[in-house]
């Protein structure tokens, strides 16, 4: 008998709910049940289940559990501490998604792109809690910082699923051939990450003047007076990327002055999307960049009188997108001359991306 869970692939810890599950699908059923959440599928309920993934779709991992053979007869209701069964508020609304928004096949692209983001994140922590646990009990905005070495196996481990996650949110827009997609994910990739950092080091760092740290991910960060505890001994390392970290804070600092949002950062993305795009599909690209600027004008009109003028401070953030870029390369590049760390990094992902892309 097969020791996995029927959910989602992951170990199970036995018969739950009448299938054999794991920890995470067991939890994630039974609240679900308890609290009378409801869930919207913004992918017409198209959504796969993946390992490690479970989180990116709500809707159709409960629809799966059921499926599959969950029963929820058997879950026991909430009781308080005297043994009495919680009955839920009446007049409360079941809770409801947030981090993805209930959309149609014609939704809007920035909620899409938003919820992009959100899945990525998600996927992202999910991989980082299976080599270190203790982030699954951590506060929001709690981060650590891992060596090196440490943080390059991590970022191996994300590809996949980040991925995924790119094709099927962010450059879903072109159908490409292996080639092509190589050299398309290779640009985006490395954008990608740099805005991934510009933005959480904006809201966790900039927000509060930290301004000698500045984050990895949304879980991880340096801090510049303690460059050590990631680079370890390697002192050129060090040296090499002092003029990235200026950079990178130069650029969260515009974030954080311009009062970028939610919506903004998502529609940064998707343009970013459309520049690398462009060459190669040029119909596609146009089509998308006219709806991306569309929804971003309807966007910012809600808090702008000027419109065209807020507009146009998103599109010139691309410049920063590039320097950054441009100096995170230039710096992983030295690194890869004095560190073997980053050598193998560069050839165990190009092993990876030939097997997923």
């Amino acid at each position: 008998m097969s020791n996995r869970c029927k959910i989602c692939g992951d170990a199970s810890i036995g018969i739950q709910f009448g299938v054999r599950a794991c920890r995470g699908c067991s939890a994630f059923f039974r609240r679900t049940i308890v609290e009378k959440r409801q869930y919207d599928c913004w992918r017409n309920e198209r959504c796969k289940v993946i390992p490690g993934v479970r989180n990116s779709c709500r809707e159709c991992r409960f629809k799966r559990c059921v499926k599959l053979g969950m029963k929820e007869e058997r879950v026991q209701p909430r009781r308080d501490k005297n043994m009495t069964i919680v009955v839920a508020n009446p007049l409360t609304p079941p809770h409801t998604r947030k981090d993805v928004p209930t959309t149609s096949k014609n939704s809007d692209v920035l909620s899409r792109l938003s919820a992009g983001f959100e899945t990525y994140m998600i996927a992202k922590k999910a991989v980082f809690i299976t080599k270190r646990p203790e982030l699954a009990v951590f506060e929001h905005d709690e981060m650590i910082t891992v060596p090196a070495s440490e943080k390059v196996e991590l970022e191996m481990l994300t590809f996949p699923s980040t991925y995924a996650v790119l094709r099927d949110y962010f450059l879903d827009f072109v159908e490409m051939d292996k080639q092509v997609k190589f050299k398309l994910l290779d640009a985006f990739l490395g954008r990608f990450y740099q805005l991934e950092r510009v933005w959480v080091t904006a809201q966790r760092f900039v927000k509060t003047k930290q301004f000698h740290k500045y984050a990895l991910s949304a879980y991880d960060y340096i801090d510049m007076t303690r460059q050590e505890d990631f680079f370890q001994d390697d002192i050129e390392a060090q040296k090499s990327f002092q003029p990235y970290a200026v950079v990178l804070q130069q650029f969260a600092r515009k974030i954080d002055s311009l009062e970028v949002d939610q919506k903004e950062f998502a529609a940064l993305i998707g343009l970013m999307a459309v520049h690398i795009v462009a060459s190669l599909y040029a119909d596609k690209a146009d089509k998308q960049l006219r709806k991306i600027l569309d929804e971003l004008q309807e966007h910012v009109s809600k808090r702008y009188s000027d419109r065209h003028k807020r507009v146009a401070q998103i599109i010139l953030l691309l410049r920063d997108v590039e320097t950054t870029t441009e100096m995170f390369n230039e710096c992983f590049f030295l690194g890869v001359v004095v560190n073997d760390i980053y050598r193998q990094a560069l050839d165990r992902l190009g092993e990876i991306s030939d097997y997923y892309v």
